[in-house]
């Protein structure tokens, strides 16, 4: 099954079920071997609990790519430790 946001970004997931949560960015410009292509694709898979609020966002570096969660709380934001899973790629060209 898969789940896009609105255009606001939001989505509704599923409570109590595991679910990979990722990000797929592309875009040209300075690497480290050069002008070229910047890749980052990578995920997080969690359990979403019930009636509960996330943020999902990413962090590029010129060689790391990873998938971030959150869980927003009356407190604030606590990261959510879920399994990673990232590949980077960069291409000169």
């Amino acid at each position: 099954m898969s789940i896009h946001g609105d255009e606001g970004g939001n989505a509704k997931i599923p409570a109590g079920k595991r679910v990979v949560i990722g990000v797929d960015h592309g875009q040209l410009g300075f690497t480290p071997e050069g002008y070229g292509a910047i890749m980052c694709l990578a995920g997080t898979a969690f359990t979403p609990e019930e009636d509960a609020s996330y943020i999902h966002s990413y962090q590029l570096t010129e060689k790391t790519c990873a998938s971030l969660i959150e869980k927003v709380t009356p407190q604030g934001r606590i990261p959510v430790q879920g399994e990673k899973t990232s590949l980077f790629t960069a291409s000169a060209g």
